[in-house]
């Protein structure tokens, strides 16, 4: 602003001017609004902004994914055992406590498994039919879709190391674990193509120990 004496520049804030010491006018801050409703009158209108088309039905489908994701999320809960079998009517905590101990089952059945593999692959047949024997105690127990293939190969297992330590009934027991392999290999699923090549690959390898224990007679 200039001075209205001298007109020279001056700062608003400038009670005096500085070259002349005319006194200035100061420029007064708006007053608030008396009230609440007069500052609110005060405030320009706010247009509200309409939805995008398409926005509702991206809520309605976000809302049906959660609340579906709600349901699988306490089944989660169950499966990890956050949900404790106390808080669960009697039904479920009979059937999560059956879940539990088939899930158990199968994973021990399932380490068996890789141990004999190793050990029939180190020629190790004693700890190998060891290791069989003890994986087909959960074969009861159970009670998933890898079942056949657990049980089968553990079966193969057994049967080709009693036939080299001249124990048990090798013949037999690799009937029993054919007839595993082949209902292995009748698994459709996605989920269990793995075990389904695994009993194929098992059931080819059984099938030349038949042979040549065939021949060799």
């Amino acid at each position: 602003m200039k001075c209205t004496q001298c007109g020279v520049d001056i700062s608003q804030f400038d009670v005096t001017c500085p070259a002349c010491g005319a006194p200035q006018q100061q420029i007064s801050a708006p007053s608030a609004p008396a009230s609440q409703a007069a500052y609110d009158d005060a405030l320009p209108p706010v247009r509200p902004v309409p939805p995008k088309v398409g926005s509702i039905g991206l809520w309605i489908a976000l809302l049906v994914v959660l609340i579906a994701a709600g349901g699988v999320y306490e089944q989660t809960l169950k499966v990890v055992g956050q949900i404790q079998p106390a808080d669960l009517s009697g039904d479920q905590s009979t059937r999560m406590a059956q879940f539990q101990a088939s899930h158990d089952a199968c994973d021990a059945m399932e380490v068996m498994v890789a141990q004999a593999d190793q050990q029939m692959n180190a020629t190790d047949f004693k700890d190998a039919l060891g290791t069989a024997e003890e994986g087909l105690t959960h074969q009861d127990a159970c009670t998933f879709d890898s079942k056949p293939a657990f049980a089968g190969i553990l079966t193969s297992v057994k049967a080709i190391s009693e036939h080299f330590l001249l124990r048990g009934d090798a013949t037999r027991d690799m009937e029993t674990a054919n007839q595993l392999l082949e209902q292995c290999q009748q698994e459709t699923s996605e989920a269990d193509q793995v075990n389904v090549r695994n009993c194929s690959q098992w059931l080819g390898t059984n099938r030349m120990y038949q042979q040549q224990w065939a021949d060799a007679q």
